[in-house]
């Protein structure tokens, strides 16, 4: 790659819950195989970035397609680690195979074996198990422009709720779900806010009582640290939430059917797949954080109790310095 012949070259062509795991340990990278590091992203995924400082020296944007080709086409050696050799950090394609294949082990035979999460992204980044993860953070600029952004829709610091009801992969909860929900928490005197933007599945019919943001996935880490409380389906931003050095209060709805082409052709999973807790138990292990995960895969009559529940907990207020 250009001007990056001696640099390690990291691609990304996965997705935001991936790069975040891989800017997790971009440090740990550095310091057990050293030189310089360039990482190889898509463009919208750029401003993430921010929220892992000072752990490249180069980034490059290509699009996800053509970062995949290089390795379909055989124009990247998948079995080549050293430095000028692009490394496709996606697992999917990553080195022999094997990683995919433990990882999927880890998840679908619990307790048998198997690489979590974390550790599968080590296996492809050529690192220790020990290797630790090392937390993003918000910026002073990101705050700042979150703080513009509360301020300008009313959000209430520590006292407000952002509700993600759009998904990518996994299904997600019906729109009945999400109302009731939205309901709950402002029964419980909470402002509520919902962002749709980034994701590919809409819940037919979505009619949420509050009040729309439209946020990147940076912006939404750091909105959501003033406002206290997020709720999400299994995603993504979610792991991108928990790498980053917060403490607002996340439940994540699980689901039991997932599509992994992008059309909406959805297919019955086990729910605990897309679960933090199973697939990388050390990412969930911030004692001042409130975290649960729920099974909303059942029938509207399910779905009082359950929004009830989630508007219930503790909501832990903005991080020292948000």
């Amino acid at each position: 790659m250009s001007g990056c012949e001696d640099h390690w070259i990291l691609m990304a062509p996965s997705s935001l819950g991936e790069l975040a795991m891989i800017c997790s340990l971009a440090n740990g990278f550095r310091r057990c195989h050293g030189g310089k590091v360039c990482i190889v992203v898509d463009a919208a995924k750029v401003p993430l970035l921010s929220l892992f400082p000072g752990r490249f020296d180069v980034i490059k944007r290509a699009p996800i397609g053509a970062m995949r080709a290089l390795t379909t086409h055989g124009v990247v050696d998948r079995l080549r680690f050293e430095r000028g050799e692009p490394q496709n950090l996606w697992i999917n394609q990553n080195g022999d195979g094997r990683g995919l294949s433990l990882y999927d082990l880890y998840v679908q035979h619990p307790g048998r074996g198997g690489l979590s999460f974390d550790d599968m992204t080590r296996y492809a980044m050529h690192l220790p198990w020990e290797t630790p993860l090392d937390r993003g953070a918000i910026s002073l600029n990101l705050q700042i422009e979150a703080a513009m952004l509360a301020d300008a829709h009313g959000v209430t610091p520590g006292r407000s709720v952002v509700l993600f009801p759009a998904n990518n992969t996994n299904k997600p909860a019906d729109a009945a779900f999400w109302r009731e929900l939205a309901a709950a928490f402002i029964d419980q005197g909470k402002d509520v806010f919902y962002c749709v933007q980034g994701g590919l599945f809409q819940p037919p019919g979505l009619d949420i009582p509050g009040r729309q943001l439209h946020l990147s996935p940076s912006q939404a880490v750091a909105v959501c640290d003033i406002a206290g409380h997020m709720v999400s389906g299994a995603n993504g931003l979610v792991l991108l939430s928990l790498l980053t050095r917060t403490r607002f209060a996340m439940d994540v709805l699980l689901a039991d059917a997932a599509c992994v082409r992008g059309v909406g052709d959805f297919r019955p999973i086990d729910p605990r797949t897309a679960s933090t807790v199973a697939c990388a138990p050390a990412v969930v292990d911030d004692a001042a954080r409130h975290y649960a995960e729920w099974e909303v895969t059942g029938s509207a009559a399910d779905y009082r109790d359950i929004a009830r529940r989630i508007a219930g907990t503790g909501v832990t207020g903005p991080s020292p310095g948000s």
